[in-house]
C-alpha cells in the first residue's frame, strides 16, 4: 500500500508548532511505520501510548511524560517539538472549558487548505488520489417491530425456542 504523502504537509505548513497531541489509534489505511518514520525525521520526539504529561516548559523546549511499562511507569523527558499520542482515558473525568474559554474558542479562524496552499499535486490526495474507490453508501432497511413476551418463564423459553427452530438458527 502506498503510504500517504498528504499526511505531514499541514504540520509543514503551520511552521511554527511545538507539540502536536492525537489519540492513539491511526486508522488501518495508514502504514503505522511510515507514519512514525515520518514523524521521528521531522519532530524532536515521538512519544505512544502516553498516560500522562507531567511538565512541558516552553522556554527550555522540553517535556517531561509517563507511559505505562511492563515493570511500572516510565518517565521520559525529550525536547520540542514533539508529537504526543495518548492513550484513550487520559481526560477521564474531561475538563470542561470555563465561558471564556468557550468564547476565545468562538473567535478562532481555523485555517483551511486546499492543495494548492499545501503545494501538493491534486492527483495524489483526495478521491483522484485514493488507493480505494467508494462504490455505494447505503443505509440498512430499518428493524422491524420487537415481539414482548409474557407470561410464566418456562413458557417464554418454548416461544422462544419455536421461533429460533422456524429461522433455522437451532435444530
Amino acid at each position: 500500500m502506498q503510504p500517504l504523502p498528504s499526511l505531514p504537509l499541514p504540520l509543514r505548513k503551520l511552521a511554527v508548532w511545538t507539540l502536536f497531541f492525537c489519540e492513539d489509534s491511526l486508522p488501518t489505511a495508514i502504514p503505522v511505520s511510515w507514519v512514525q518514520k515520518w514523524l521521528r525525521s521531522s519532530v524532536g520526539a515521538l512519544f505512544t501510548y502516553v498516560s500522562k504529561v507531567r511538565q512541558i516548559d516552553a522556554a527550555n523546549k522540553k517535556i517531561v511524560v509517563e507511559k505505562g511499562h511492563r515493570s511500572g511507569i516510565e518517565v521520559i523527558e525529550a525536547k520540542l517539538p514533539a508529537v504526543v499520542s495518548v492513550i484513550k482515558g487520559i481526560n477521564d473525568p474531561p475538563r470542561l472549558p470555563n465561558l471564556m474559554g468557550i468564547k476565545k474558542a468562538a473567535k478562532a479562524t481555523i485555517p483551511q487548505w486546499n492543495a494548492d496552499d499545501l503545494g501538493v499535486d491534486k492527483g495524489k490526495v483526495g478521491a483522484a488520489g485514493a488507493s480505494t474507490k467508494v462504490v455505494e453508501i447505503a443505509v440498512p432497511p430499518p428493524r422491524g417491530a420487537g415481539e414482548l413476551l409474557k407470561g410464566e418463564l418456562e413458557d417464554i423459553a418454548n416461544i422462544v425456542t419455536d421461533k429460533l427452530i422456524d429461522m433455522k438458527v437451532i435444530k
